[in-house]
């Protein structure tokens, strides 16, 4: 995500830091201060965030929170292509989502939409909460013994959007604390204020590889070399 525009002035002064209580949240978006765009999108960023934190710990432990599922021999190469297609599918929302980032902010020296800054934030959230999912149902799979390493690889392939997603927020929060900053230290003047933050998201290319050669050995088969 990149934004640079000017935040919508107002007469309310832009709280100390990024909401993190309903009811902050409530009077952010009352008095919408200078500056508020963003700070509803940390927040709302930030509180789904720490809702889904839990899980977030049950994934770090590699807990089989789905519900056990059987695969027998033969399933298991179908199985794991077909989990990363639907690894990649999850991933899809995020670029339209940035690409119609203006909607939910406004145009320059224009006020945002509430509503589109929420829905943008929750899509963020969504992803993560559906990367989370994949990898429990993933690891949640029964394999025969000699298929777990290749499973449990498959597994590990939504660790690095993950924690691109968890990097983002944390960034956008101590960002927007900055801008608040800058908006103390220039209370009287109307200098556009900046913010820059990107997210790339794409699963780990590698680890897929590696079960996929760790399927074929099991199988017999050559590496893929390609």
């Amino acid at each position: 995500m990149t934004d640079e525009r000017a935040a919508t002035p107002a007469s309310e002064p832009a709280p100390a830091s990024v909401p993190r209580t309903p009811k902050q949240l409530e009077d952010l978006v009352a008095a919408r201060p200078e500056g508020w765009e963003f700070l509803l999108f940390a927040a709302a960023l930030l509180e789904g965030k720490k809702d889904l934190e839990l899980r977030w710990r049950d994934h770090q432990l590699r807990l089989p929170t789905a519900d056990y599922h059987r695969l027998d021999e033969d399933d298991v190469p179908g199985y794991l292509g077909a989990a990363f297609g639907r690894l990649r599918w999850t991933l899809g929302p995020i670029e339209p989502i940035f690409a119609a980032q203006e909607d939910a902010f406004g145009k320059p020296g224009e006020p945002g939409d509430p509503a589109l800054i929420r829905h943008f934030a929750g899509w963020i959230i969504e992803v993560y909460r559906r990367l989370l999912d994949w990898a429990s149902t993933v690891r949640s799979a029964g394999a025969p013994e000699e298929f777990e390493l290749a499973v449990g690889l498959s597994s590990q392939a939504a660790d690095l959007p993950l924690k691109r997603i968890r990097s983002f927020i944390d960034e956008t929060v101590a960002a927007v604390d900055q801008l608040l900053a800058k908006l103390a230290a220039h209370e009287n003047e109307r200098e556009p204020i900046e913010l820059r933050l990107t997210l790339t998201l794409e699963a780990d290319n590698d680890l897929m590889g590696a079960a996929v050669d760790e399927l074929r050995r099991v199988l017999g088969q050559e590496p893929d070399e390609n």
